[in-house]
């Protein structure tokens, strides 16, 4: 291995010293953006949006799951002109079909395996509506955890106080960034759940149990965009009162009594 004497002065010979600390400037800039209008606004707007399950003309009220396509799965007759033959796939560019010829497919009110199955509206909805949400409070906690790692205090020994918190607090937040993540991809899991579902529905048409299988999974996945916003909420809750009661210690870890991270 080769002499590093050369790498002591590397720090102190830095060729741009100022790139760091005009990322830190930023980062401090844009957690007190957060801390103080973003993630507030967050909260207060998620406490309405669940308030809607009060209203019975809210995707979000839960009575929705007793009527339309939470009881019966959207089949559409298909067009005029729709291919009458395994697996061709017929309509327009907007309507792509796949149409099954099968004459047992009558489900005894007029639906037949010749229509087509549409996606969930009330469902498609909702997942958009989490997906933003969750996209949302994900940028802010990545944008505040580069801010702690910013922060974090030169460590010397016997003198970590306040140190610990900051790596907690960093924890929680890269926590949230994987919860945030898994739950977009939940309303992903949503279609990929109907797409298998119907695959199998296509094969027996007659099937009862295969519709109830997909309103089933439609019902459950409602009730899961419902607790995910509350688990959004909790998210943005949690992280505003952890920095809140552990605020002396992440703006000056070291306990110095003066010079903090500078923020205000």
């Amino acid at each position: 291995m080769g002499d590093n004497n050369e790498l002591q002065d590397l720090w102190r010979a830095h060729p741009q010293p100022e790139i760091m600390k005009d990322l830190l400037a930023a980062a401090r800039a844009r957690a007190r953006a957060i801390l103080t209008t973003d993630l507030p606004a967050k909260i207060t707007h998620l406490r309405a949006l669940l308030e809607g399950e009060g209203d019975p003309t809210s995707d979000l009220y839960p009575g929705i799951v007793e009527k339309g396509a939470y009881v019966h799965a959207a089949l559409e007759p298909a067009p005029k002109d729709a291919a009458a033959s395994p697996g061709v796939e017929a309509g327009d560019a907007d309507k792509t079909q796949v149409v099954v010829d099968n004459n047992d497919g009558d489900h005894g009110d007029g639906r037949r395996w010749t229509d087509r199955l549409r996606i969930h509206e009330t469902q498609a909805r909702l997942s958009l509506v989490l997906i933003l949400e969750c996209e949302e409070l994900h940028i802010m906690v990545t944008d505040l955890r580069l801010w702690l790692e910013l922060e974090i205090p030169v460590l010397e020994d016997g003198n970590s106080f306040g140190a610990e918190v900051q790596a907690d607090l960093i924890k929680k937040l890269e926590e949230a960034q994987q919860l945030t993540r898994r739950m977009c991809l939940n309303m992903r899991q949503h279609h990929l759940d109907r797409v298998k579902v119907a695959t199998e529905w296509l094969k027996a048409p007659g099937l009862d149990d295969l519709e109830h299988a997909m309103t089933l999974g439609d019902r459950f996945d409602h009730l899961l965009v419902r607790t995910h916003l509350r688990h959004t909420l909790m998210l943005a809750g949690a992280v505003m009162n952890r920095m809140e009661k552990n605020w002396a210690k992440v703006i000056n870890p070291k306990g110095s009594g003066g010079g903090g991270s500078g923020m205000y």
